[in-house]
């Protein structure tokens, strides 16, 4: 068990090594489209390994959330593929089978300690084979906006703690997609707060269709809901 946490750490730690690279080298939007790869590698895994069923309303709303996203970052002027969109995709791989690994193993930890092992590990590693001296670090946080680094921090943690709970409760199939959620919160939060208005339009259509890829994830349980309402009364049936 300590021998696979460690192993999600290393994996972990090169996803985040990966990803430094590629956003230097991709604009945002672009880096943006290729994270929600993520989301399909989840969905992926969910049906091939935990052999969840394939529902076509669950898989059509993971896809039309994954498309908003996609939307969403688009832009006309990005560049072709190249060394460094490669590298992306790698990353989000190695993250997803990483991801994939620990919600079984997150199990058997209690969670936050668990979550707290896997945000200082990477840390610890990338620090020692990067050779980054403590002073950098030290120099670093007080050159920088402190606030927003330790809220981010703080923010990080949090999410990392709930999508790990969330994945435990429910199938990754519909996990994953409703994870993708946050990029639509990002461009709420831009608007109201940073008044970024550009692609207001297009913005728009994305929401809207992630409230109706939204929908389509959740319509199975309305159904075995409605059926199991219908059952109890046409058969009079009452739980003892």
């Amino acid at each position: 068990m300590l021998s696979v946490l460690f192993l999600v750490c290393i994996i972990y730690s090169i996803s985040d090594r990966i990803n430094t690279t590629v956003r230097n080298g991709l604009e945002a939007s672009l880096f943006g489209i290729i994270r929600q790869l993520a989301t399909v590698f989840m969905i992926l895994f969910g049906l091939i390994f935990f052999k969840e069923p394939f529902i076509i309303t669950k898989i059509l709303g993971a896809l039309i959330i994954v498309f908003s996203n996609i939307l969403i970052f688009f832009e006309k002027s990005q560049k072709k593929l190249n060394k460094f969109v490669i590298l992306g995709i790698l990353s989000n791989i190695i993250f997803s089978f990483a991801l994939f690994l620990e919600i079984n193993l997150s199990s058997h930890f209690n969670l936050s300690f668990y979550v707290s092992l896997t945000l200082i590990i990477p840390a610890v590693i990338l620090i020692i084979f990067e050779k980054i001296k403590f002073k950098n670090l030290v120099n670093e946080f007080k050159s920088s906006n402190k606030y927003a680094v330790l809220i981010a921090g703080l923010c990080w943690g949090l999410m990392s703690l709930v999508e790990l709970k969330a994945y435990q409760l429910k199938d990754v199939t519909t996990v994953a997609p409703l994870c993708a959620l946050a990029v639509i919160g990002n461009v709420f939060v831009g608007y109201t707060f940073l008044k970024e208005k550009n692609n207001l339009s297009k913005k728009l259509i994305a929401a809207c269709l992630i409230i109706i890829g939204v929908i389509l994830i959740n319509l199975q349980k309305q159904k075995n809901k409605l059926l199991f309402f219908k059952f109890v009364y046409y058969t009079k049936w009452r739980p003892m």
